[in-house]
Formats: structure tokens, sequence, C-alpha cells
């Protein structure tokens, strides 16, 4: 009887374990499959940054609660689900018209003697211009993307240690947020070292 209880115990923790390791395999795939396609305008998917785990976490990220405001602003109800490339019945070009542009945004993360230099590292890191409310430059070497040139490897942790969880690389108000971190909280200029002889 003790062997039986014995060969029972072993079985419920080997099958524990194998468990264990499939859901976490699982959830780090469909993690790096997220990975792969945060690039998209204006609707990025959303990934839980903290920790891949194997439950699903229902808290709205940075992106969602943007989003959100965003179609109250132009007189959407904010709880209606709509699709990635517009938005329920309003035209797609005013969805993405509304968007600010480059020079907005800059004003709104930069302080007023960084804005120049912000500007000017966007139009050599991807030629941007000021009245541009979207960038979809990509490195094809790199994968570095949008405005500022945020490489994939980064954008995970970088997008949530600055408040943009959840937002796409080119998604233009993160963009320039993250930009804007990196210069004030994490390195200054360094982060555009490559095209230095360009904005210096």
């Amino acid at each position: 009887m003790r062997n039986y209880f014995s060969m029972l115990l072993k079985t419920l923790v080997l099958s524990l374990i194998i468990f264990t390791f499939q859901t976490d395999q699982l959830n780090n795939d469909a993690y790096d499959i997220r990975m792969i396609n945060n690039n998209s305008i204006p609707g990025p998917v959303a990934i839980n940054n903290e920790n891949p785990g194997p439950f699903i976490d229902l808290r709205m990220d940075d992106y969602e609660i943007w989003e959100q405001e965003f179609k109250l602003e132009l007189g959407y109800k904010a709880d209606k689900e709509c699709p990635s490339t517009g938005s329920c019945d309003i035209d797609v070009d005013v969805w993405l018209n509304h968007y600010p542009t480059l020079n907005e945004w800059v004003k709104a993360y930069f302080l007023p003697e960084d804005r120049e230099w912000a500007l000017r590292v966007a139009f050599c890191e991807s030629s941007a211009k000021p009245e541009d409310q979207f960038s979809e430059v990509i490195n094809d070497e790199s994968g570095a993307t949008g405005w500022f040139q945020h490489l994939p490897k980064f954008w995970i942790e970088r997008s949530y240690r600055s408040g943009f969880t959840g937002f796409a690389m080119n998604h233009p108000k993160a963009n320039v947020g993250v930009a804007s971190w990196l210069f004030y909280e994490y390195g200054g200029s360094r982060h555009w070292n490559s095209s230095k002889s360009c904005w210096q």
C-alpha cells in the first residue's frame, strides 16, 4: 500500500512539472509572437510586460487607456470594440488625421530648450519633418523603427519603464515619449550617437 501511494505521489509531482513547463512554453511562444507583431498603426497588440504567466492580465495597459481617451475625443463609446486599422463608424482618415504632428508631440514631451535638438535627431534618424503625423521608417538590418528609431530588442522593457506599455514602436505618442524618457532619465543623447555627426 505504501508503494502504491509513493508511486501515485511521484506521478502527480511529475505531471505538475510537465504541466508547468508546457504552460510556460506556450505563454513564452505567445509572448514572442506578440513582440514580433507589435509594430502596427494605430492599434498595436497589448503585451503583459511585467512577467508572462499562464493567466491573462485583464488590467488595461497604457495603450488601452490612451485609446479609450482618444475614442472619447472622436465621439466613440470608449468600451466599444473597433478594428485595428480604424475605428467603428468613424472614417479611417478621420481616425488617423486626429493624431498630433511630430512637432506637437515634441512640444509635449521635451523641454523648450531641447525641442530643436529632438526634431533634428528625428530628422537625422528617419528623415522626419515637424509636420509628419506618422513614421513607418524601419531599418532593414536592425529593425529600428519610427522617428527616433527605437530598437525592437529594447522596446518591451523601455516602453514599460517609461509608461507606454502596450504601444507599438511606431505609435507617434510612444515613439516620442520613450525617446524623451531615454533622453531625460536613461542616458541622454548617447542613444542616437550613430547619427551624431548629423544632429550635433
